[in-house]
């Protein structure tokens, strides 16, 4: 099957490589059938619309951002894309990029999951108040780079001891 895209010419894909989302995405409900785009040199992937060459959103893992990121659900909000286990998951946040690319901001409280065994996905909202929906990436990335660099170091020290 091909796809028409703006941004990335004539994608060729597979039946069942297409992303379906029952419901849509916020904002977006009549659109419902998406193309995953890994990247290839970067943290940003893409979810390109199967029916609207304009619309692809950018997505980033939220655990980029914040490595100890968990959207606590039920089964009962998962039921509806047939996700039995969290490993057979894909979690992604969208990313908002306006002109002045170091203000882009990611939507940690809404996220998208991807049932990867049959392409079945949906957006959630978490309630619990961890997440905001604009977090700030470059800001959310340095402060996880320099988590992550001072949790070595204590390594280092404990391993030296």
């Amino acid at each position: 099957m091909e796809v028409q895209t703006h941004r990335f010419g004539v994608l060729t894909v597979k039946r069942d490589e297409i992303i379906t989302f029952p419901h849509g995405i916020l904002g977006f409900p009549d659109y419902k059938q998406y193309v995953l785009i890994e990247p290839t040199d970067s943290v940003f992937w893409f979810l390109q619309s199967v029916d609207d060459p304009d619309l692809a959103f950018v997505l980033i893992p939220p655990e980029i951002l914040r490595p100890d990121y968990e959207a606590s659900v039920d089964k009962a909000q998962v039921a509806d894309i047939k996700l039995a286990a969290p490993e057979n998951s894909l979690v992604f946040s969208i990313v908002t990029v306006p002109q002045n690319t170091a203000a882009m901001t990611a939507n940690l409280q809404a996220p998208l999951v991807i049932n990867k065994e049959c392409g079945l996905a949906k957006q959630l909202v978490l309630m619990d108040g961890r997440y905001q929906v604009r977090h700030n990436v470059l800001e959310e990335i340095k402060a996880a780079a320099q988590k992550t660099r001072r949790q070595e170091l204590a390594g280092t020290l404990k391993k030296s001891i």
